[in-house]
């Protein structure tokens, strides 16, 4: 009987390193879906490519409230730069864009543990 008992904790605590791995590795990739989804606002435009950024910012929402508030900055921030027409206001809005990816980056990689 004991030698069950240790059997199904064994096997559940594989389970959970299991669990653990399995949502590090969909953190990742919306993150990365997200990422491209901006850029894609920022440098296409578009209806469609503004649909794709709002629901990879909803996937990332529901896996990272802490993460929230910085996709959306980053979003706002990308649509902003692509309705920019002078130069000057453009430079200014590609740095604000460039801080935010940024800090939503190494927000991303502390939170899933990657180091830069």
């Amino acid at each position: 009987m004991v030698g069950g008992v240790i059997a199904n904790e064994g096997q559940e605590e594989q389970f959970e390193k299991d669990r653990a791995a399995e949502l590090q590795d969909v953190r990742e990739q919306t993150y990365v879906k997200f990422v491209g989804a901006a850029e894609n606002v920022l440098t296409v435009g578009g209806e469609e490519n503004e649909a794709e950024a709002n629901a990879a910012l909803a996937e990332v929402a529901l896996l990272s409230p802490t993460l929230a508030q910085p996709a959306g900055e980053v979003f706002e921030a990308a649509r902003n730069l692509r309705g920019t027409e002078s130069a000057k206001q453009q430079q200014k809005e590609r740095d604000a864009y460039s801080r935010k990816l940024n800090r939503f980056i190494v927000l991303a990689q502390d939170e899933i543990g990657l180091e830069e």
